[in-house]
Order: C-alpha cells, then sequence, then structure tokens
C-alpha cells in the first residue's frame, strides 16, 4: 500500500469513530496552505490548516455533529490523488439532519502531504 492510500485509509478509519479526531488527523497529514472544501459547504474554500481547523471548532460550538463513512478508496497514482467514495450525515444543533453522498479527492505533492481535499 503506497503512503498516500495509507494516509487517507488512517483519516478515514478514524472518522469512522471520531469525526473530529478524523479530521485532525487529515491536518496532520495536509501541508500547512492546503486548500479544504468541506462537506459541510461545498461553496466554501477554507485556505490552509489553521483557517479550517477554526471552521471545523466553529461547527462544533454551533452544535453540529458530523458523522462519515467510506465505501471506497481509490488511489490514482499518476494523477497524485486519493479519491472517497463514502457517506456524511449532518446532525445539526435543532435536531434536524441531512444525508448526503459524496466523493471526497485528496492530492497529494511530492512529499506525500495533502495540498488540497475537496468534497464534492
Amino acid at each position: 500500500m503506497s503512503t498516500r492510500l495509507a494516509k487517507v485509509r488512517e483519516i478515514w478509519t478514524a472518522m469512522g469513530t471520531d469525526t473530529v479526531a478524523g479530521l485532525e488527523v487529515l491536518f496532520e497529514h495536509s501541508h500547512p496552505d492546503c486548500v479544504f472544501i468541506p462537506a459541510t459547504d461545498r461553496k466554501t474554500e477554507l485556505r490552509g490548516v489553521a483557517e479550517a481547523r477554526e471552521y471545523l471548532h466553529g461547527l462544533v460550538e454551533a452544535g453540529t455533529k458530523l458523522e462519515m463513512r467510506s465505501n471506497e478508496i481509490e488511489e490514482l497514482p499518476d494523477e497524485n490523488r486519493v479519491v472517497v467514495s463514502g457517506d456524511a450525515r449532518l446532525h445539526r444543533a435543532d435536531g434536524s439532519f441531512a444525508d448526503q453522498t459524496g466523493i471526497w479527492t485528496y492530492d497529494f505533492d511530492e512529499t506525500d502531504r495533502i495540498i488540497r481535499s475537496v468534497s464534492s
């Protein structure tokens, strides 16, 4: 298994138990200037780990909870990319929730750090 594939599997294994902990693993494997497009708001582009972490903590403080599960993880080595298909459930503070099936794409640099994380 490649380093890139192992990192993404580690992220999603952690998210399966605790999404916030899984996102912290994502941040650990990301370049400090990584661009993040979150599943919770696909129109938002977060620039850098610090901004993404602040966004995440804002969601948690607002009472939002996110559950994520991967269905398939595939490496596209010629594109320096790992793609995950999976499901997410967003629990809002008011008790409502939203389900989505999506694709999460992780682009890597030459040192195997994530430089772009996109939910679509």
